[in-house]
């Protein structure tokens, strides 16, 4: 969860940006599966990718404060 790894930042998510929108369901949804997951144009792989590069993110922005 992104609250608790920037617990002393605001951090916002956005689902809609740059003109781009679609579900990114969580891992979890997408073994549950269902008509969200089917239809979303992201794969299991991707809720994974997405927390390590905001962990990423967070410590970078920390090194630059």
């Amino acid at each position: 969860d992104v609250r608790e790894m920037a617990p002393d930042k605001f951090v916002i998510c956005t689902c809609i940006t740059n003109g781009n929108s679609g579900y990114l369901p969580t891992k979890e949804a997408f073994e549950e599966g269902g008509y969200e997951c089917r239809s979303s144009n992201f794969t299991i792989a991707l809720p994974d990718v997405l927390m390590r590069t905001i962990g990423e993110m967070l410590v970078t922005i920390d090194d630059i404060e």
